[in-house]
């Protein structure tokens, strides 16, 4: 799916590491807290919707979970 691909690819520019799951059309990614507004704004555009977003102690990150919406 083409929006599949254009969501990876977004996502390798903020991040080292993209982890895909085909199966249930969800991505989890872990990203600098600042491009949080962009990265979600921009995965809208490709029907991804964010359902989960974790920090874990003093870090500077998030770890975002989106899904595929129908």
């Amino acid at each position: 799916m083409l929006s599949k691909a254009k969501a990876y690819v977004l996502l390798e520019e903020f991040t080292d590491f993209v982890l895909v799951d085909e199966t249930r059309d969800s991505i989890v990614v872990s990203v600098e807290k600042e491009y949080l507004k962009v990265i979600n704004y921009e995965l809208r555009k490709f029907r991804y919707q964010l359902v989960h977003k974790s920090v874990v102690g003093d870090t500077d990150s998030f770890t975002l979970v989106f899904m595929l919406r129908d």
